[in-house]
């Protein structure tokens, strides 16, 4: 767990903004995790792709959620850190923010495409806010 995590988290949540999590690895496994770290409560609702190989495309994930969830396209972003995030919220029509913390490099979120890379969820923060 990154330390700022919790707290950019509630910002945006106290901002207002709708969070999902959109993963390829099992729903237990991210809810498990989620929970572990005590961010449940900051999360709308928790998408995976299905064991079964439906929606294991993140564009086809990110596109499920925002039928589902009714979210304008217009003022959603994408946050993520690898490029397979950044790819599949630009292919939404979604603005997309890489993060410098987790597993990607700045290398792969720009050739990915992200429309800005951040270090922490406060810059995240100012950009979404903006919207």
């Amino acid at each position: 767990m990154y330390p700022f995590v919790p707290n950019g988290l509630a910002a945006l949540q106290k901002a207002n903004h709708r969070l999902f999590v959109a993963t390829s690895q099992p729903t237990k496994y991210a809810i498990h995790i989620i929970a572990h770290f005590d961010l449940t409560k900051y999360f709308d609702r928790v998408y995976r792709s299905e064991l079964t190989g439906e929606r294991s495309d993140k564009s086809e994930l990110v596109a499920f959620i925002l039928e589902a969830e009714g979210v304008d396209r217009r003022t959603a972003w994408m946050i993520g850190d690898r490029s397979h995030d950044i790819v599949g919220g630009a292919r939404n029509g979604l603005q997309t923010i890489g993060v410098r913390w987790g597993f990607g490099s700045d290398e792969e979120l720009l050739e990915a495409g992200a429309d800005l890379i951040v270090d922490d969820v406060a810059q995240s923060l100012v950009h979404v806010s903006a919207v």
